[in-house]
C-alpha cells in the first residue's frame, strides 16, 4: 500500500500528532510510513525512510526485542502490546529511551498489512529513575553502615537523617534513639557540648574537622564536613563517627613497648657494661701475668665469678622487664 493508502487508514488524531512518533513497517520489518514527529525526531539518520529496516532506528540490543513483539502483534491480532526500546541520539556513543505501543494494522477488508507503532520519548524520565536507584542505593548503603555511625545537621544544628549504626551507639550512650528534628548537641556527652557547638559553627563557615575524643574507657574519631547544595551553599553539617577504641590500644601498646625498648637499650648500654669490662680486664690479667702466686689467681677468679654471677643477675632483670612489659604479645 502506499503511504496516502496507510495515511487513510489511520484515525485524524493519531495522524496530526504533535508529540507522538508514528511508524508503520510492513510485515516484513521495513518502514512503509512515518509521521512527521518521527521524520524530524530521526532526520540525522535517513531523509527517507520508507523501505528502510525498522533495525536502522533502533539500538541494536534492542532489535530482537522488537522482533518478538512484533511476532506477538501477528499471533495476536485484536491486541496491543508495550515495548520500552532504545533509540539512536544525534550525539555520538549516546541514546535516549522511548516507550511504543504495537499492534496489528489491517486492511479495509481485515487483513493484516504491517505493525503500527506509537511512540513517546521517557528520556528524562528514565535518568530521573536511574538518579533514584542510584540516590536510593547511595542511601541504604549510608543507612546501613556498619563502620561509620552518621548524621545529617542542618544549619540549626537540628538532625536530619542518622543511620543505623548512630542509633545504636546513642541508644547504648544516650538510652534513645536520636529522632528527625532533634537537637544534635543532645546525643554529646554534656562536658563535650561547648566544645562541639564551637566545631559545627566553623563547619558551617567551610573548615572541615577531624579530632579524637574518649569517653568511658572507648575511642571515637569525629569527622565533621559542610553539606553543600547544588549551588555550592552550605545547608548543613555531615557528623561521621568511628569506634578506634582497637586502634588506640593498639598505639598505646607500641607505645608501652617502646618504652621497655628504650628501658632495655640504656641497661645494655649502661649496666651490662660495667660487669663485662671488668671480666674482659680480667681476662687480660690472667692472660698477661704467669707468673702470679696461686693466691692472686685464685682471688682473680673469684673476682670473676662475682663479675659473672652480677652480669647473670641483671641479664635476668633485664628479660623479667621485658616479659612485663607484654613485649611478646
Amino acid at each position: 500500500m502506499t503511504e496516502t493508502q496507510l495515511e487513510n487508514l489511520l484515525p485524524e488524531f493519531i495522524r496530526n500528532a504533535k508529540t507522538y512518533s508514528l511508524a508503520i513497517t510492513d510485515l516484513n520489518g521495513n518502514y512503509s510510513y512515518v509521521n512527521e514527529v518521527f521524520k524530524k525526531r530521526f532526520s540525522f539518520i535517513n531523509i527517507d525512510f520508507i523501505g528502510q529496516p525498522f533495525w536502522t532506528t533502533i539500538h541494536p540490543e534492542d532489535v530482537e526485542k522488537c522482533n518478538v513483539v512484533s511476532y506477538q502483534c501477528i499471533t495476536n491480532p485484536t491486541q496491543s502490546f508495550e515495548i520500552q526500546v532504545r533509540k539512536p541520539s544525534n550525539v555520538s556513543n549516546d541514546f535516549y529511551w522511548t516507550h511504543w505501543e504495537f499492534s496489528l494494522l489491517k486492511d479495509q477488508n481485515g487483513r493484516p498489512i504491517g505493525i503500527l507503532c506509537l511512540g513517546y520519548d521517557i528520556t528524562e524520565n528514565e535518568k530521573i529513575s536511574r538518579q533514584l536507584k542510584y540516590s536510593e542505593t547511595m542511601l541504604r548503603a549510608l543507612y546501613d553502615s556498619s563502620s561509620e555511625a552518621i548524621t545529617f545537621i542542618d544549619k540549626d544544628f537540628f538532625i536530619l537523617f542518622t543511620n543505623k549504626l548512630a542509633k545504636e551507639i546513642c541508644k547504648r550512650i544516650f538510652g534513645k534513639e536520636p529522632q528527625i528534628g532533634d537537637k544534635c548537641l543532645d546525643y554529646i556527652v554534656a562536658d563535650l557540648q561547648e566544645e562541639f557547638a564551637d566545631y559545627y559553627q566553623r563547619v558551617l563557615q567551610g573548615e572541615t574537622i577531624y579530632t579524637e575524643k574518649e569517653h568511658c574507657g572507648s575511642w571515637w574519631a569525629f569527622s565533621l564536613f559542610p553539606v553543600y547544595d547544588n549551588e555550592k551553599n552550605i545547608i548543613g553539617i555531615s557528623d561521621n563517627v568511628k569506634d578506634i577504641t582497637m586502634r588506640k590500644e593498639n598505639e598505646l601498646k607500641i607505645l608501652k613497648q617502646n618504652e621497655t625498648l628504650r628501658q632495655i637499650a640504656w641497661q645494655q648500654s649502661h649496666e651490662l657494661r660495667r660487669p663485662v669490662a671488668n671480666i674482659l680486664g680480667l681476662c687480660e690479667l690472667l692472660k698477661n701475668y704467669q707468673n702470679e702466686t696461686k693466691e692472686t689467681k685464685r682471688k682473680i677468679i673469684d673476682y670473676m665469678l662475682k663479675v659473672t654471677n652480677e652480669l647473670d643477675e641483671i641479664i635476668h632483670k633485664i628479660v623479667l622487664q621485658a616479659d612485663k612489659s607484654d613485649y611478646n604479645e
